[in-house]
């Protein structure tokens, strides 16, 4: 599959992804009767994720919401250029970012200023249902506390932000994070039927998903 640095390429039909060539998270797109993001990246490479959208049509006003993995500000540092999107975010992690807890969101470590205020909680097990997708929201704590995942059941696609990538998984020595939890979110992954893996970071994983994460739970035992 290819996976081109700084432009969004279709996956699925109405699934696109970003693959960032800097510090920024990946950044993915769902067409739908909404558009949703799911993470942001960098406020500082907000103009190349702005131009990389405009490529498939999309402005960046359009965006209905920004789905956020976690609180880090290179998943979360363009959302206040969605002028209109609804930003979400599990509460743990959105209150750490609507206090300016800069320690817990990396700013300081990533040369990043912006933190978006966050007023939509993500509930346990919510799902999201839109005309072409679902999504469901399953907790992943372990790279911090309030760490999701999103899996669309139909297309069998996980988003792991930074709790699993192909070959690795997240760090737990950052503030809340926690490597017994994170062994047992990654536990609650390997039960989930997916074939597509779209990470926070790196390449996607589109063969071999259960091998990866057998690899991944062996290294943690």
């Amino acid at each position: 599959m290819q996976q081109n640095s700084n432009s969004f390429f279709e996956i699925r039909d109405n699934v696109f992804a970003y693959i960032s060539a800097t510090n920024s998270s990946n950044c993915y797109l769902l067409k739908s009767d909404k558009l949703i993001i799911i993470d942001s990246g960098l406020e500082c490479d907000f103009k190349i994720l702005e131009l990389a959208l405009s490529k498939i049509g999309v402005s960046s006003d359009q965006i209905d919401f920004v789905f956020h993995t976690h609180g880090h500000a290179d998943h979360f540092g363009g959302s206040n250029f969605f002028p209109n999107a609804k930003l979400w975010m599990s509460k743990h992690d959105a209150e750490k970012l609507n206090s300016k807890d800069s320690n817990f969101t990396a700013n300081y470590l990533l040369g990043s200023k912006l933190i978006p205020n966050i007023t939509n909680f993500f509930d346990k097990n919510q799902k999201f249902k839109f005309k072409n997708f679902e999504l469901k929201v399953i907790e992943t704590s372990g790279h911090t506390k309030g760490s999701v995942c999103f899996y669309e059941p139909s297309l069998k696609i996980l988003f792991s932000g930074d709790t699993i990538f192909k070959g690795a998984f997240g760090r737990y020595d950052l503030p809340t994070g926690n490597l017994l939890e994170l062994k047992e979110s990654i536990s609650k992954l390997a039960k989930i039927d997916y074939s597509m893996l779209l990470p926070g970071h790196g390449a996607i994983l589109t063969e071999k998903t259960h091998e990866n994460i057998a690899f991944l739970s062996s290294m943690l035992d």
